[in-house]
């Protein structure tokens, strides 16, 4: 599909609410010839349902010399938004001021080749870091009146990559009330998840699921930007899913715990090694809403047997 067709799709639907882009490849025969810079607009008074799904991309080589990929995005009644696309590309989104969910998830390699890991964020180029942690900022600015946001491991991993980024851009997520996460449980990841917390002053839902936990240690000095001990004050549930036990996840709820002020339920749900038994599955229910509670929960997290 050519640019222009699908300028004539929505100039000749001019009411169309719902739309969905899956694997598409547009224009790309073209710039393979010309080299030239692939400038997509999809643009839309009516627009309330868009999702806008990219799962499969040619070999781009190094995302600093390849900037010939933009897709500008206008839908200002547009309530739900879901875009599945590459680091590598650029997505101008200029007008999302009426949106209500939004899903981004953004990879750096493409699904039919190996999965994605920890490595694979961490051995990016500096200058790639630098890139993509403004992208992801210009993103979360973009969708700034959401109510509901997911976000998947990379757009977490590259985040606050490059350094003062956290800073140099402040987005507010002043109406997000929930906000679910596929996550790793890497540094970057955990600074990213308590810089998104921060920057969402009314959330009250947390969900994050982990994909991969038994990392190296996370430390304990990323704490210190977040001292404030009501940082969270409306978060009343979390949700852990996946969780394998490691040393990372448990640090991140404690986290949690000292932060939250009004948290009433943590569920756990997940895979636990026992020793030399089989991973069993287990489901743990911890429900918090005294301040002394949280603490003998905690403690009963650690010493008791899950519930199976």
């Amino acid at each position: 599909m050519l640019n222009s067709e699908l300028q004539r799709l929505f100039s000749s639907c001019p009411l169309m609410e719902t739309v969905i882009i899956q694997d598409w490849d547009i224009q790309r025969n073209e710039n393979r010839k010309t080299n030239k810079r692939r400038n997509i607009i999809i643009s839309s008074q009516c627009l309330q349902f868009f999702e806008l799904i990219d799962r499969y991309h040619e070999r781009l080589g190094s995302a600093v010399n390849c900037l010939n990929c933009s897709t500008k995005i206008s839908a200002p009644y547009v309530k739900y938004f879901k875009c599945t696309g590459f680091l590598r590309e650029d997505f101008s989104l200029e007008n999302l001021s009426s949106l209500v969910s939004a899903h981004l998830e953004m990879r750096w390699r493409d699904k039919r080749e190996a999965d994605e890991t920890a490595e694979t964020y961490s051995d990016l180029l500096a200058e790639e870091k630098e890139l993509f942690s403004k992208r992801m900022m210009r993103y979360l600015g973009a969708v700034h009146n959401v109510h509901h946001l997911t976000l998947l491991s990379g757009f977490l991993e590259v985040l606050l990559q490059a350094p003062g980024t956290s800073n140099r851009y402040s987005p507010q997520l002043c109406n997000l009330e929930t906000l679910k996460l596929e996550m790793m449980f890497t540094r970057g990841s955990v600074r990213s998840i308590a810089y998104s917390l921060k920057i969402s002053p009314i959330i009250r839902n947390l969900i994050f699921m982990s994909k991969e936990s038994n990392l190296a240690d996370v430390g304990d000095d990323w704490e210190a930007e977040y001292s404030s001990t009501g940082m969270f004050p409306h978060l009343k549930s979390v949700e852990i899913r996946e969780v394998e036990g490691s040393d990372n996840e448990l640090k991140f709820l404690i986290f949690l715990l000292k932060k939250s002020t009004v948290l009433e339920k943590v569920g756990i749900t997940g895979l636990l090694n026992l020793g030399m038994l089989s991973e069993t599955g287990f489901v743990c229910v911890l429900c918090l809403k005294h301040p002394a509670w949280r603490v003998s929960g905690l403690d009963e997290m650690d010493n008791s047997s899950p519930t199976r």
